[in-house]
């Protein structure tokens, strides 16, 4: 399998961030919660496993 790099420079705030990778169903609030997490984990984890584990903390969180 392989894993595209993560961009270094790109910045939480910037739109291209929120454009490539918040999900058209996410809400306002979910956007903001899973953000956070990718912001948090950045450095941890490769692009393709962050993103897993962020939709994975959302879907726990909202599922209650």
């Amino acid at each position: 399998m392989t894993t595209e790099t993560k961009i270094e420079n790109k910045t939480s705030t910037s739109p291209d961030f929120e454009k490539q990778y918040r999900l058209i169903t996410e809400s306002k609030n979910q956007w903001e919660l899973r953000k956070r997490f990718i912001e948090k984990y950045w450095d941890k984890y490769d692009e393709d496993r962050l993103l897993c584990l962020a939709r994975e903390y959302i879907s726990i969180l909202f599922s209650k």
